[in-house]
């Protein structure tokens, strides 16, 4: 999906009724359908260095499930929980080389 084809979608949800959030809040469901698509798409993003296109197929499985977001609310998320997960791995002692 293109980021034209994702940015149609928003807007013709928006124009549904149901728009693209806007709230930096996200539900524990949208997180972790966030963290497991991620997951199914994480050898795309270690071989592609700009990865929009990867983002974009993510921010795609979102919208199908019925979550609105941007694929820059997606990149934020996805580095807000990084940081917290090697935030939270140092701080037990366990954080080293971990491979992803």
């Amino acid at each position: 999906m293109t980021a034209a084809a994702a940015a149609a979608i928003a807007v013709a949800a928006a124009s549904a009724g149901t728009p693209v959030s806007n709230s930096t809040h996200w539900s524990t469901e949208e997180t972790k359908l966030l963290i497991r698509t991620w997951g199914d798409y994480r050898e795309e993003f270690a071989e592609i260095k700009r990865n929009l296109v990867v983002w974009n197929k993510v921010l795609e499985r979102l919208l199908s499930a019925g979550f609105f977001r941007t694929v820059e609310q997606c990149r934020n998320r996805w580095k807000f929980l990084e940081t917290k997960y090697k935030t939270a791995a140092r701080d037990m002692g366990t954080a080293g080389n971990t491979a992803w």
